[in-house]
């Protein structure tokens, strides 16, 4: 019981690391963060944070049972890198990570604004 805990705990804090990551990288770049967010001032609130974290753990417990099993996590990041390699040739550039990380912060800002 203990080593699913602590690896839904992995799991979950290697998520927000790489999503923050992205994000990061994505809004440093172009500084469309801000444009990204409902409230226009480049914040997040503390609400949109829980719900984003929340929502990311609903997609990541294919199985709905409160935990992400170690497949379930290697099954939806396998998912994500097939999706950022847009180009199918088995490698992520940064233009397809930067390119996969805002079509992601704009279906959540969609999301969290409804």
């Amino acid at each position: 019981m203990a080593t699913r805990i602590f690896r839904t705990r992995l799991a979950t804090a290697s998520i927000a690391l790489l999503a923050c990551g992205f994000i990061a990288s994505a809004a440093a770049q172009d500084g469309s963060l801000a444009s990204l967010l409902g409230s226009g001032n480049g914040e997040i609130t503390s609400a949109q944070a829980q719900e984003a974290a929340r929502a990311q753990f609903r997609n990541l417990d294919s199985n709905h049972d409160g935990v992400i099993s170690e497949q379930e996590f290697v099954d939806e990041r396998m998912k994500m890198f097939q999706t950022a390699d847009s180009n199918g040739d088995g490698v992520v550039t940064r233009a397809e990570a930067r390119s996969l990380a805002m079509s992601r912060m704009q279906n959540q800002a969609t999301a969290l604004n409804h």
